[in-house]
């Protein structure tokens, strides 16, 4: 533990919030409010119980809640509850009094970055299926603070099923801030049912020995108001007049019947203590108190509206009753109440409550005296991210650095909100004033962040000071940061462990731009390192290729937590993934905002890294003048070659743009610019073990490397990217590289020897692709099921018919074709070329009795001569997730690409396309995706055998051989397997099928098949 994170300390928990209170002999039983309130929960998962103060509610649930059968947890809140952070760590602690796997998970998960709604969430996670009861008592205290409600509408939105709720209140307009479904909450205004009945209303003064009050008249004078009638306020004027619930009349009948029948001691005693949340027998000693135990035990002889714990040994008041104490309090002389305030915040202070200390005395101007107990708590504070809370005590302390805690608070509250100039700011005054190393040395979390805000700000040296002088989790993921980014030596392997802090971040995102796109292991999926992790996990999808899965995780991230601060992580990787997915305008405008927001941050870096993204998309949209335009701009900044990394992107991007330029004359140089660029680049990676754009930089160096003339070096350019491919385990960068440069491809292939080569896979994989269609991903509305006999619409899981079957085949040729089509060559397609008045008529029919069945007929729209699918809408269809699966399968490697490849075949396996249909545009199309699922078969029989599974090897390339006998590839595949399983007799049998079929067109196994042979058979 750091030295100045050791003066920290875990704030003390009251356990008195965190226990029900004890129900006292003098309580009536009224099991009429039970046998409701047991009702409503039985109905509903949610029961808010609304009544006046001192109308009963609290007591009524007590009473209540033992007939569900169920444990229960109970949390009394308090204003200071209004900061999320604190409100989730109580919440999660109450669900642990019975569920002690949840403890401390608010803690952790907040300590890790978490917001305090994803905090919840993840005690949601670990409660169990178990049935559990929840009470939340004045949950009113919480006002109006949009952020604790928020924390307990993700408790209520994501409960098991088997979690009961209820929310005590005053008032239930507050309530609107929660999302309470009608089908799953119930509301209960509970003003009159809370009211005693005249018989209840004897019961209870009989037990306080009230027996001489007429509980009648009681009643009619008070309206049933519990609290009146126990305390016989209607008596404070002689009249009833405005007596009920409200300050005015509370205020009234505690000063006249409750303080006014206590001594000067007892009376004494209350006001004095009132600051305190509970008062013990030791806590009031240490006020200065004499005889504490005496008065309290006076106290609860006393009928007073207040809570006494289990031992009858330390109360909580009445928050109502203690605000009038409080108001009490302070018409004494204002010295005299900053004495009462000092000695409670010690109190506070050595009770653990260091947090309300810090309160209760800004509250009262003592600035001075709050600070230490700030220093104690202010870390766990930030931790839990309650930044509001940190960021408004620091205010109070003024800006002057100190190698503290407060300071340390300080650097975490600019960085969770993006501000490095001000964090960099602080570093450089501790600097001036000999502080800075020192800290760093007492805080590795320090040290860290200020590390990180001056790598951010472009100062490497200051950065690599500060974490020479440290130790801890966060300054080895910056270190870890730093060596992979900053300098050009590094196994990008040896990672540090995850720490379970917001700054695993920077580790992911360092693993990320080595081109590490392995998933991270179940071990570490705790509902905080995913939160962390998220934009990560997307954008390494959508490095391997899988770019729809990139999408959907990538919305779902920023759907459910929208970004906080400037984000500039998901600025960045989040505009990649947009771009790959066709969403280029969105990605221009998610840069604009991320650059605009890097320059008033003092983010340099990741200025640099936005410019970068701004390249790739100028690159992407064929605006080359711009890109080179922008490269030739960053060049100019110092930052891009500060960090070794960007340099290298830089130095590709540049030199990818060389050898596209057709300016005549200087072919030649500009040939040699980029090869010498793209080899400085591709040693650097090599060395740095960065292997992110490492294929795409040696595919151009080798198209470089060609055209001065060297091919030798051009080989071993392509060899060294294929080798970055197969370490990352995809070869979608690969593929995007060899489709700007066929010719590299070319080349190799006519270098091969063989015929089944890595080569000629990808050469496959790059027509595949070529024939891909690229659209927007999204998920659609209505789906399309083509293959097997009864060709159909769905919409929501319901099947939609359109009165003629032509409607159907239309559909499936607008979606064939990129959703649109010429009524000329729908014509030709659909009526065997006739253009005659009885074909255009039937082709509007179709057309119409399509649009009938849709759920919105603008869905297909005619304009012109051209019928199409709405561009507004995504009409999706089995062909086109077949043809993107084979598509995704393509970028993959290994297992994950034989999944892709077997998902592309369950859906082709339910029979043939449009089957009973005959027209000659769909007998072509159902060729093109017979001939796709018979390399998909061949290819997934391949890897099946590389991953040893023969079994099933066997039946894929038997399925293929069914299906088209004439691939030659697979026999030769057939007899590798028939060897791999030991079946010599297999391998022969094959190669004499092979010929066999071919002998049928009138050729013989060429000398690649003959070969196989005689090598097997050794």
């Amino acid at each position: 533990m750091d030295d100045v994170d050791r003066n920290g300390r875990t704030p003390a928990l009251a356990k008195s919030k965190l226990t029900a209170p004890s129900l006292v002999d003098t309580v009536v039983a009224r099991p009429r409010l039970s046998v409701q309130l047991v009702a409503s929960l039985r109905r509903h998962p949610i029961v808010v119980v609304c009544a006046a103060a001192g109308a009963g509610k609290t007591t009524a649930v007590v009473e209540a809640v033992p007939l569900l059968g169920a444990d229960v947890c109970w949390l009394t809140l308090d204003s200071t509850d209004s900061a999320p952070g604190r409100l989730a760590v109580y919440l999660s602690e109450s669900l642990a009094t019975r569920r002690p796997e949840v403890a401390d998970t608010a803690r952790r998960a907040l300590r890790a970055g978490c917001d305090p709604r994803e905090a919840i969430v993840a005690c949601m996670e670990v409660l169990g299926d178990q049935p559990l009861v929840l009470v939340l008592d004045e949950v009113d205290q919480l006002d109006k603070s949009p952020e604790a409600w928020s924390v307990l509408d993700a408790l209520i939105r994501f409960a098991p099923p088997t979690l009961r709720v209820i929310l005590i209140s005053r008032t239930s307009h507050l309530v609107r801030f929660l999302t309470l479904p009608p089908a799953v909450a119930q509301a209960i205004r509970w003003d009159s049912e809370l009211a005693f009945t005249v018989d209840e209303a004897a019961d209870a003064l009989s037990l306080l020995g009230k027996n001489g009050v007429a509980a009648e008249s009681a009643v009619h004078a008070s309206g049933g108001w519990v609290t009146g009638v126990l305390f016989e306020a209607w008596r404070l004027d002689g009249s009833a007049d405005g007596l009920g619930p409200e300050p005015e009349s509370l205020h009234a009948y505690l000063s006249a019947q409750i303080l006014d029948s206590l001594n000067d001691r007892e009376r004494d005693f209350l006001i004095r203590t009132a600051v305190l949340p509970e008062i013990s027998r030791a806590a009031a000693q240490m006020m200065g108190l004499s005889d504490a135990g005496a008065t309290l035990a006076a106290l609860k002889r006393t009928h007073l509206p207040v809570k006494w714990n289990a031992d009858g040994d330390t109360l909580r008041h009445h928050t109502r009753f203690r605000e009038f104490l409080l108001a009490r309090l302070y018409e004494l002389d204002a010295s005299e109440v900053r004495g009462v305030v000092r000695d409670s915040a010690r109190v506070l202070g050595l009770q653990g409550h260091h947090e309300e200390a810090v309160e209760v005395l800004l509250a009262h101007g003592l600035t001075e005296e709050a600070r230490p107990h700030a220093e104690s708590v202010a870390l766990e504070v930030a931790d839990r991210s309650d930044l509001d809370v940190v960021e408004r005590w620091l205010d109070a302390f003024g800006t002057d650095a100190r190698p503290s805690n407060l300071t340390v608070a300080r650097l975490m509250v600019h960085i969770a909100r993006d501000d490095f100039a001000s964090c960099v700011a602080i570093a450089d005054e501790l600097g001036r004033r000999g502080d800075r190393v020192l800290l760093a040395t007492r805080s590795g979390r320090a040290a860290g962040l200020m590390a990180w805000a001056y790598l951010l700000h472009g100062r490497v040296d200051e950065a690599r000071e500060l974490l020479d002088s440290a130790d801890g989790p966060e300054v080895e993921g910056i270190r870890y940061a730093m060596r992979l980014w900053v300098t050009e030596d590094i196994d990008a392997d040896d990672a540090p462990p995850l720490s379970g802090t917001p700054l695993d971040a920077i580790v992911l995102i360092a693993q990320y731009y080595s081109g590490h796109l392995r998933p991270m292991p179940p071990t570490s999926r705790t509902p905080w390192i995913r939160r962390v992790a998220g934009v990560y996990e997307a954008a390494a999808l959508r490095a391997a290729g899988r770019i729809a899965e990139a999408v959907e995780l990538y919305e779902k991230e920023y759907a459910y937590r929208p970004p906080a601060g400037a984000d500039f992580t998901r600025a960045v990787l989040g505009s990649e993934i947009l771009l790959e997915a066709g969403r280029a305008a969105e990605a221009e405008d998610l840069i604009r905002s991320g650059l605009s927001a890097a320059r008033g941050a003092g983010a340099r870096v990741f200025e640099v890294a936005l410019r970068l993204a701004e390249i790739r998309i100028a690159i992407h949209t064929n605006r080359l003048p711009d890109a080179r335009r922008l490269v030739r701009r960053l060049r100019a900044d110092p930052t891009s070659t500060s960090i070794v990394y960007y340099a290298e992107i830089l130095d590709t991007a540049d030199a990818y743009l060389r050898l596209l330029d057709d300016t005549s004359g200087e072919r030649h140089e500009l040939d040699d610019q980029a090869a010498r660029l793209l080899r400085r680049s591709v040693a650097s990676m090599r060395q740095g073990g960065r292997l992110l754009g490492l294929p795409a930089a040696g595919i151009y160096l080798a198209e470089a490397e060609w055209r001065l003339g060297d091919p030798d070096a051009a080989d071993e350019a392509a060899e060294v990217a294929l080798t970055a491919a197969a370490a990352q385990g995809t070869n979608h960068g690969l593929l995007r590289a060899l489709s700007n440069f066929p010719a590299v491809l070319s080349r190799r292939l006519d270098a091969e020897p063989g015929v089944d080569s890595i080569w000629h896979a990808l050469g496959r994989a790059l027509v595949v692709l070529d024939h891909a269609s690229i659209t927007e991903m999204g998920s659609s509305s209505v789906h399309l099921v083509e293959f097997g006999a009864n060709p159909h619409l769905l919409h929501m899981g319901r099947e939609l018919r359109p009165a003629i079957s032509k409607s159907v085949e239309l559909m499936a040729h607008l979606l064939a074709h990129d959703g649109s089509g010429r009524r000329k060559v729908l014509l030709e397609d659909l009526f065997e070329g006739r253009h005659d008045e009885s074909a255009q008529a039937y082709l509007r029919q179709a057309l119409r009795r399509l649009r009938e069945v849709l759920p919105d007929s603008n869905m297909v729209i005619s304009d012109g001569g051209v019928i199409s699918v709405n561009p507004t809408v995504r009409i999706s269809s089995e062909s086109m997730r077949f043809e993107s699966h084979i598509a995704l399968a393509a970028r993959l490697q290994g297992e994950s690409k034989l999944k892709a490849l077997e998902a592309a075949l369950e859906v082709v396996g339910r029979g043939d396309y449009l089957e009973n249909i005959d027209s000659p545009w769909v007998e072509q199309r159902r060729d093109r995706l017979d001939d796709l699922a018979t390399g998909a078969r061949i290819e997934a029989a391949a890897l099946a055998l590389e991953l040893g599974l023969p079994r099933r090897a066997d039946q894929l390339v038997t399925a293929a051989l069914r299906q088209d006998p004439y691939r030659e590839a697979a026999w030769r595949l057939a007899m590798t397997i028939a060897h791999a399983r030991g079946d010599d007799d297999g391998v022969v049998g094959a190669y004499r099928r092979c010929g066999q079929a071919l002998a049928e067109i009138g050729l013989t196994p060429a000398p690649a098949t003959r070969q196989l042979l005689e090598q097997l058979r050794r």
